[in-house]
């Protein structure tokens, strides 16, 4: 026989689905997310959740494979996780594979961010090119489906860790350098880093010059191979600033292979050293008054404020917004050199938190 109560449930009306967060509703987004993103981010809270996100396109699909390999295999797990798809086989290949990933939908004009009548179904870069940031046309349209990405990530309230994809994830533990709030505090050298708007990894390869997360040494860059951006003001006037700055190349007859994404990033990402009281403000909009004492100390990393752009589209017309920045150090986010030629993950005191390797970057 039945029971009462099991009569009971089995007369009930189904249970309404729960509706997907605001982001994700119809027209409210210029993403177009996968079956499998689509699961992934419908019971996700986006503010406060830091998404790990790469992006490429089907020519790389190796990379692609490598890169979710190790974002799978970390520990503590990174998620959640997400493939930015600038062309429609490598989103149709993250589908098969049940990997969460997205697309630009095809109506967007990354060059206008106006919205336009088309019969794709995603965005399509079109390029004979494997490798776009050498191709003098091609890499000022990757470079703005990428900020075009990055920009409706963080309109959608996610902090966004964006690696490349030939950065191997040895660890999840990224946020001892980049946040507050989560499941491990950040450790004293980055009482600072936790709060600044970006984050990103350099070609340094002097540890010592790198301890106090100064601007990269005379011949090394900043790396956009690990950039964090969290979901601010800031983070917003520098991504439309960096988008700008792409957008003023269109038509250049001057364009080489060093005049990219990355080269631009740096015009952009540049500014004074926050001191005294603008350290005080910094951490105490972050929560963090009980690091106060910490903001001068000698073994904490820097931030600096730079100008970036109106923190919102060109249509909408907003004032300009600064945004701060900090540099991520060589040994837990190592490159290709540091880590085969240096070989940081053998140094004196590597086993220590504040030296343990968390990212490889093969370039």
């Amino acid at each position: 026989p039945i029971s009462p109560a099991a009569a009971d449930a089995a007369a009930a009306p189904p249970a309404a689905a729960a509706s997907p967060p605001a982001w994700m509703r119809p027209n409210a987004s210029a993403l177009s997310l996968n079956p499998p993103a689509a699961a992934e981010f419908a019971a996700v809270e986006p503010l406060g959740t830091t998404l790990h996100f790469t992006f490429g396109t089907s020519s790389m699909m190796d990379f692609v494979k490598n890169w979710i390999h190790f974002v799978r295999s970390a520990q503590p797990r990174l998620s959640p996780f997400l493939v930015g798809a600038a062309d429609k086989r490598l989103l149709t290949a993250c589908t098969e594979l049940g990997v969460p990933a997205a697309a630009i939908i095809p109506e967007l004009d990354v060059w206008t961010y106006e919205r336009r009548s088309t019969r794709d179904e995603v965005y399509q870069m079109r390029s004979d090119w494997a490798y776009m940031r050498h191709h003098r046309s091609d890499f000022l349209e990757m470079g703005l489906v990428k900020v075009a990405f990055l920009w409706e990530l963080l309109v959608a309230g996610l902090n966004v860790l964006i690696s490349d994809l030939d950065v191997v994830w040895l660890n999840g533990h990224w946020a001892r350098w980049m946040a507050y709030g989560g499941a491990e505090p950040p450790l004293p050298e980055a009482s600072l880093l936790a709060a600044a708007d970006i984050l990103v990894s350099t070609d340094e390869l002097n540890a010592e010059a790198d301890l106090a997360g100064r601007r990269p040494s005379h011949g090394s860059d900043l790396n956009t191979g690990v950039v964090f951006l969290r979901c601010t003001q800031g983070s917003k006037a520098m991504v439309q600033a960096w988008r700008q700055a792409m957008l003023g190349r269109k038509g250049d007859k001057h364009l080489n292979e060093n005049v990219n994404d990355q080269s631009l990033f740096q015009g952009v990402v540049r500014g004074a050293e926050l001191r005294g009281g603008e350290l005080d403000e910094l951490l105490r909009r972050s929560g963090a008054v009980d690091r106060l004492g910490l903001a001068e100390a000698t073994s904490t990393r820097r931030v600096y404020r730079a100008l970036g752009g109106p923190p919102c589209l060109p249509q909408e017309r907003c004032a300009p917004s600064s945004f701060t920045f900090g540099t991520l150090p060589m040994r837990p986010f190592s490159g290709g050199h540091t880590w085969f030629n240096q070989n940081v993950q053998d140094m004196a005191g590597h086993e220590q938190p504040r030296n343990e390797p968390i990212t490889v970057h093969f370039t």
